[in-house]
């Protein structure tokens, strides 16, 4: 046998061994560096699967129901959360390492910047972005970009705010996410249960639609956007 055959054959032994001792890489492109009663006093549960939102009697508040629903879960075994922000952020990290998962990271830039820190070859630093009156300029993710705090536009959540992909507001940002080469991620598909029912009255589902990604689009039938 050859030098190169004998080089294919260990490596033919040896690549299952290596394969099996760390799952292949995940990148998980939605992982929030939020507090741990950013959703609630913690803590609060899940099940998994979710079973879905119950019916709600819209002439009670919104948020006993859902507190009502993440308090007492409906399932045996339930998912709860940790109790402070520090455990929440280790047993997120736990977890991506255990299953070899990086993970796009956005919320505020100093909750990123903290989770980057304690996992810095875990994260990919995003920033949780719309166009509120206190939305980023241009120039500041630019200077956040160069400084290498911001690696991916995501998660930009102006579906939330009644604003589309398309709405030329956002013609800037565009613009410098594609003169630096930034990835952008953008929520798309259903908010939350009854979100139009606790403040987000200008919410709609067809703002993630494909129509609204270029205003060129929105005369096509079918296409809601405007």
């Amino acid at each position: 046998m050859n030098r190169l055959n004998s080089g294919i054959c260990a490596l033919a032994v040896a690549l299952p061994v290596t394969l099996s001792a760390q799952p292949a890489p995940i990148i998980d492109m939605h992982v929030h560096a939020l507090g741990v009663n950013d959703q609630g006093p913690a803590p609060v549960a899940i099940c998994a699967p979710f079973p879905g939102f119950p019916a709600w009697d819209q002439r009670q508040p919104y948020i006993e129901a859902l507190m009502g629903t993440l308090k007492n879960p409906s399932c045996d075994d339930p998912v709860w959360s940790p109790t402070t922000d520090d455990e929440l952020r280790e047993e997120t990290i736990q977890v991506l390492e255990r299953l070899n998962v990086y993970g796009v990271l956005s919320g505020p830039t100093s909750r990123v910047q903290a989770w980057r820190e304690a996992a810095p070859e875990r994260f990919m630093a995003g920033l949780g972005f719309s166009l509120t009156p206190s939305a980023p300029s241009p120039d500041s993710l630019r200077a956040l970009v160069q400084s290498g705090s911001l690696e991916v536009l995501a998660e930009v959540t102006n579906q939330y705010l009644g604003i589309a992909p398309a709405d030329e507001r956002m013609d800037p940002y565009w613009a410098l996410a594609e003169e630096l080469d930034l990835p952008v991620g953008i929520h798309m598909g259903p908010g939350p249960p009854g979100g139009i029912y606790i403040g987000q009255t200008a919410y709609r589902a067809r703002l993630s639609s494909a129509c609204c990604w270029k205003r060129s689009w929105c005369g096509i039938p079918g296409c809601g956007c405007t």
